[in-house]
């Protein structure tokens, strides 16, 4: 039987941080000891909120930054440069030195980034920014298109509510997998793999002109027939460079973008009342069972 330790959990409020993350954290702690308890075991969490200014107790084996909500990164660096950013990163260098887990997602995944957390490491982080993660913090593996990453010391999520699924990969490391089940069951919480289908193209390349100008070409010949040379020529790229480009910024292949496209198209279409048959034609595709087939790809889970 796993033995019953009671772990401090510090969880961070910063001003900036979304309130959302900071109730699931709590939320999903106490009701991970609720569910100790009606499995007539004691309480094995106990929750210290942290605040701007106070230092990491001795006795915390976990530190939690709930996420930020940060839209761009600029957004990001005015929290990163900001007196209470500061003290986080601060925090979290503490956190480090002492081998305190630290488990966080969103924007404070640039928290931890900034304090070296995870330097060496895998890490996930809202999918709109990942490129600035992984070209400002090059020691870090970034798989952006991951709900949750588990780096072992460190546990970072994606965009937002992804924290939920962090907190319960949390209960689940510390207090096992049927109390982590119970409290996705109480709070009526999916396990998530990946943030694939909440990605929004465009929110991904809207900094790069020539990308921009790809994918409006294929947007204006969804239906038409054509070669990821033709997409290369009309950004003005050779089809190496596309692809090059494509992979840093978003993550796809020249093929996936194609595809990405198409499919948005078709949910446009379907969703505005159109046959999936008749929406398979309109975006390139030569049957509807092909494009089902995408669709269902590209499901939300």
């Amino acid at each position: 039987m796993r033995p019953f330790l009671t772990h401090t959990i510090a969880i961070l409020e910063l001003p900036e941080g979304l309130r959302t993350g900071f109730a699931l954290s709590l939320d999903i702690l106490d009701v991970a000891n609720r569910a100790t308890q009606n499995l007539s075991q004691a309480s094995i969490f106990e929750s210290v909120v942290l605040r701007p200014g106070q230092a990491l107790p001795a006795q915390a084996s976990v530190v939690v930054l709930p996420g930020m909500g940060s839209a761009t990164y600029e957004e990001v660096e005015r929290v990163l440069t900001s007196e209470h950013g500061q003290w986080a990163i601060d925090v979290m260098r503490t956190a480090r030195q002492r081998e305190v887990q630290i488990v966080t997602s969103c924007a404070g995944v640039f928290v931890a980034a900034a304090a070296g957390a995870l330097d060496g490491q895998v890490a996930t982080t809202s999918w709109f920014l990942k490129g600035e993660l992984a070209a400002r913090y090059p020691a870090i593996t970034v798989q952006g298109e991951c709900v949750l990453v588990d780096g072992g010391m460190c546990m970072t999520g994606g965009a937002a509510m992804a924290h939920a699924d962090v907190m319960l990969a949390l209960v689940e490391r510390l207090a096992g997998g049927v109390v982590a089940d119970l409290c996705a069951s109480y709070l009526l919480l999916d396990r998530r793999q990946t943030q694939r289908p909440y990605m929004v193209l465009m929110a991904l390349i809207q900094h790069d002109p020539q990308l921009v100008r790809a994918h409006d070409w294929v947007r204006q010949h969804v239906a038409a027939s054509f070669y990821v040379s033709d997409v290369a020529a009309q950004a003005g790229l050779g089809p190496r460079t596309l692809a090059r480009r494509l992979g840093r910024v978003c993550g796809m292949t020249p093929i996936q973008f194609i595809q990405r496209i198409r499919v948005d198209a078709a949910r446009e279409l379907i969703q505005s009342g159109m046959s999936v048959e008749a929406a398979a034609a309109e975006v390139g595709y030569g049957d509807a069972t092909a494009l089902r087939r995408v669709l269902r790809r590209h499901v939300r889970r």
